[in-house]
């Protein structure tokens, strides 16, 4: 079984100066809507077609005359557009607002020797020692030089706390990553 784990980290793991130092994707380029999200959707000179709507696991929002309307990994502007299209016929010059009121969708995980492991929202570019933080911080019998950052399937970076804790290396955290702590 160890054998397993050491072809797995020998496989996806980098140090220092490999660590993606980039913003996340998700958080400089237009946002994503995703499941969790509140959205507020105006419709100009309609109100009765406005609606603050939560989106479903499935990544839909129902609103009235239109129906089910798929959101999920679409921009604002996108869903608006969508929506527009879907009131041609139906409401007199269409022109639709999407506002995010809440972001729900982007988290990160921490797991492993931390103080509060679990669900953590990303409301903003953070780093991997601010993801660390959020968590209480690596606890006394962790194994501190081994702390990984597990990212999509198969790609695992290792990074050592006191280089993150000393400014020696940083890695901004993306939606979905899995911070360990072993």
């Amino acid at each position: 079984m160890r054998a397993g784990w050491l072809f797995v980290l020998a496989w996806g793991c980098a140090h220092g100066t490999n660590l993606p130092t980039a913003p996340p994707k998700a958080l400089v380029s237009d946002y994503r809507v995703g499941a969790g999200d509140v959205l507020e959707i105006a419709v100009w000179r309609n109100g009765e077609m406005s609606r603050i709507v939560p989106v479903r696991p499935d990544g839909r929002v129902t609103l009235p005359l239109v129906g089910d309307v798929e959101v999920a990994d679409q921009t604002p502007v996108q869903i608006g557009a969508a929506i527009e299209k879907r009131l041609v016929g139906l409401v007199q010059d269409p022109q639709v607002a999407v506002i995010v009121r809440e972001v729900n969708a982007s988290h990160f995980y921490v797991v492993g020797e931390v103080e509060k492991p679990g669900v953590y929202p990303i409301h903003e570019a953070i780093t991997l020692l601010q993801g660390l933080a959020m968590a209480g911080g690596a606890g006394p019998f962790s194994s501190r030089d081994e702390v990984q950052v597990v990212r999509g399937v198969g790609v695992r970076y290792r990074v050592d706390y006191a280089d993150l804790l000393n400014g020696k290396t940083t890695m901004p955290i993306e939606p979905g990553d899995t911070i360990y702590v072993p």
